[in-house]
Order: structure tokens, then C-alpha cells, then sequence
């Protein structure tokens, strides 16, 4: 059996009473059909909390390793419409009325909840000349620009965990060196790394490709804000599929290896040939939302999808490969280049 939630009661507007959203330029919730500002304080949202997630991750019981996100149903606030929500997502457009409707963090049953967002900067709009101008400087040839059509730009807040650390690593080694007489000598070598990481970002999506996520990196740390409803109001949001303890493995995995590019560039030899006493400090963990626009677009008979920043306008996904075109294209240049040797061959001939 499903859980029941009530949703987040709405924004409403003082002037007509419709459910505001957040509005990507003014900054602020802002109703759609009278433009009335209903929440345009500028702040910064407050201090966005990290916590010791070590401590977290060796209580399995509550370390949320064995966690889900499960289907749930939706009750809207405001006209009482029961929806069904599939198990990676918190927040949509009502289906009734069309509120947006956010479940609370703690009807969720997530383990850990949000604690930053980073709110969307650009509107729909922007993200869909953006998409066009993508597919023009993408397009390969015999791809024809009338071929595409945007089935849906959707504006969503993708869950993300964000983890900082300090290592101090003191190592050893030898190398060996040519005397003068040509004769190789053992030397010592020994030195200290020092490597501080900030906010590395671990995607914890269900729904967005990773290679496509991390290419449209950065989300500018600078613009995270402490987690409020408010700006999520008017777009989907999604809970993590990747939970902490998953994360945690792949952004230890990623400082290791920058500890050991910077072995490498210290000590002038492969880590693997270095003693080393490495002393970690300083683990922290946030997890935050993200703002991106899903666009899925249709060429020819395939489907595709682009992510679009919405803080930035940075842009990846898909590309579609026409192979008929791609092979015409292949024939005129193999004809383009017979030509040429011919010409050539025929300018010696007349010379020689």
C-alpha cells in the first residue's frame, strides 16, 4: 500500500489568489497570471549546513545505505486532487489545478534531507534559444535544423551530495641518480602533499544521465542558498536515487586519485613506489538540488534529450547521427579528393 502525503501549502497571491512560482529573473515567487510579487526578498537564504557524515555511515541502521525512494500519493493543498507520484520525485504540477505541489522533506522517508539549493537563474525561454543554438553548432552534416522539434523543456531540481575533506600526506621514496663516473646511486627523496577539496559534487539523480550532469558543471557554489520551498515552487524535484554511503565511495575514490596525481607531481615518481602515511581530516557532507531544463526532442524517428543549467546555460545530451547523410557526406569527399589526385597527377604529367 501506498503512503499518503499532503503536499506544501502554495504561494498564493494577494492580488488574484492564483499559486505563484518562482520566477528565474525577478529572483523570486511571483504569480504567473498577475505578475504580482508574492516573495521577492533578496537574502541569501541563510547558512547551508554540512554535517560528519563518517559517524552516519558506520550506523548502518540510520545510515540510509539500504534505502529506497518508493512510489507515493500526492494530496494537492489546494484543491485536494490525489495524484501518484513515481518513486524519484517530490514535487510537480498539480494534475487538478495546477499548483505546484511539494511533498515535505520529512514525508519523504529519505534519511538525509536537502540543506542547500541552488535556485534556477535563467526561465524556459533562455534554455530553449540556448537548445537552438546548441543544435547549430552541434549539428553534423546532412543533419537537416527543420528535422528538429522540442517535444518538452522541463525545469527540475536534481538532487546532488557535496563533500569536502583535507589530506595531509607525508611520504617517502627513493631514486636513483648517475655519479660521475656513470654509475647508478640510490638517493632519498621525502616530501609532505597537502590537498584541500571543496564541495565536490557526486550526482545522485535517478532520472539524469551523469556524463551528461558533470558536463554541465559547475553549479557556483556561491550561489547556493539554504533550502526554502520557495524556490522550488512551480518546477519538478526529484529525491536522491544514490544514497550517501554510494556517494560517499565515488567522491573518495575521485580525492584519491587527485592525491595521487599530486604524489606523482611532487615526488617526480609513481605513487606506487612511495611510503606514504596519509591523514584525512575535515569530511563533511551537503546535500543539495540543482537546477537543470530536461529538453527532449524528436528527429526523425528517435528521441532524444539535452540538459541545460539553469544557473549557467552550460548545455549537453544527445546528438542525433544520421548515417545516410553522414555516408553522402563520406562519397563527396572521397569524390572531392579523387579529383584533386587526378589534377595533380595531370599537372606532372604535363610538366614532367
Amino acid at each position: 500500500m501506498l503512503d499518503t502525503a499532503t503536499a506544501s501549502t502554495p504561494f498564493d497571491c494577494p492580488a488574484c489568489g492564483a499559486h505563484g512560482t518562482w520566477h528565474p529573473g525577478r529572483q523570486g515567487v511571483v504569480c504567473p497570471a498577475c505578475g504580482t510579487a508574492i516573495d521577492d526578498a533578496r537574502t541569501d537564504g541563510g547558512l547551508v549546513a554540512a554535517f560528519e557524515f563518517l559517524p552516519l555511515l558506520r550506523d548502518r541502521p540510520d545510515s540510509g545505505r539500504d534505502w529506497r525512494p518508493g512510489a507515493t500519493r500526492v494530496r494537492c493543498a489546494a484543491c485536494a486532487t490525489l495524484m501518484e507520484y513515481p518513486a524519484y520525485l517530490a514535487g510537480k504540477a498539480c494534475e487538478g489545478c495546477g499548483s505546484p505541489t511539494l511533498v515535505p522533506c520529512d514525508a519523504t522517508g529519505a534519511p538525509v534531507h536537502p540543506s542547500g539549493v541552488v535556485p534556477f537563474a535563467i526561465g524556459p525561454g533562455d534554455a530553449r534559444e540556448r537548445f537552438d543554438a546548441w543544435i547549430d553548432a552541434k549539428r553534423t552534416f546532412g543533419l537537416r535544423r527543420n528535422g528538429f522539434a522540442v517535444d518538452t523543456v522541463r525545469g527540475v531540481y536534481l538532487p546532488c551530495w557535496m563533500f569536502s575533506a583535507r589530506a595531509h600526506v607525508p611520504w617517502r621514496g627513493e631514486i636513483q641518480k648517475k655519479n660521475r663516473e656513470g654509475e647508478y646511486e640510490r638517493h632519498a627523496i621525502d616530501g609532505v602533499v597537502d590537498k584541500t577539496f571543496d564541495d565536490v559534487l557526486v550526482p545522485a539523480s535517478g532520472s539524469a544521465p551523469n556524463e551528461h550532469l558533470q558536463k554541465v558543471e559547475p553549479f557556483p557554489v556561491e550561489d547556493l542558498r539554504a533550502y526554502d520551498a520557495r524556490y522550488l515552487a512551480g518546477y519538478e524535484v526529484e529525491v536522491y536515487g544514490v544514497n550517501l554511503w554510494d556517494a560517499w565511495d565515488a567522491a573518495d575514490a575521485r580525492m584519491q586519485r587527485a592525491v595521487d596525481d599530486a604524489l606523482r607531481r611532487s615526488a617526480k615518481v609513481s605513487p606506487a613506489a612511495l611510503e606514504t602515511w596519509p591523514e584525512w581530516s575535515g569530511q563533511r557532507c551537503r546535500h543539495v538540488l540543482v537546477p537543470v531544463y530536461g529538453i527532449d526532442y524528436v528527429y526523425r524517428r528517435g528521441r532524444y534529450r539535452a540538459l541545460v543549467n539553469g544557473r549557467t546555460g552550460q548545455i549537453a545530451g544527445q546528438l542525433p547521427r544520421d548515417r545516410l547523410a553522414m555516408a553522402t557526406g563520406v562519397l563527396i569527399l572521397l569524390v572531392i579528393l579523387t579529383a584533386l589526385v587526378a589534377a595533380v597527377i595531370g599537372l606532372l604529367k604535363a610538366v614532367f
